[in-house]
């Protein structure tokens, strides 16, 4: 929260999730805190996109989010837009934490030390 500038609850929020996906955990106490479970370079964005909006849809015609387009069973595109959010997906899985964080050591060395 203090690295970020985001409220306490939303860090709170999002440590659940993560936790949930086995990515952090937490600790209770005087010495506790929020650590990453597993090193940055094994988390990409494409899993962090997965875990927070069910991965790359550009369109909302499958996957789990509801759509009620009458046009979904004679839509030409729709096959475009899923083998487009693939390779987006694909992409983004290939991407770990560690690029992203590359020239941010603050964040980064933040993020190891509690490991």
């Amino acid at each position: 929260s203090e690295l970020t500038g985001l409220p306490p609850r939303t860090v709170e929020k999002t440590h659940a999730v993560l936790r949930e996906n086995g990515i952090t955990s937490g600790t209770i106490g005087s010495m506790g805190g929020i650590s990453l479970s597993v090193p940055l370079e094994k988390v990409s964005l494409g899993k962090l996109l997965e875990i927070f909006d069910n991965g790359v849809q550009f369109a909302a015609c499958y996957g789990d989010k509801t759509n009620d387009c009458p046009n979904i069973p004679v839509c030409p595109r729709r096959g475009n837009w899923k083998d487009l959010s693939a390779r987006v997906q694909k992409m983004l899985d290939g991407v770990c934490l560690a690029e992203v964080l590359d020239g941010h050591e603050g964040i980064a060395a933040a993020a190891e030390r509690r490991l």
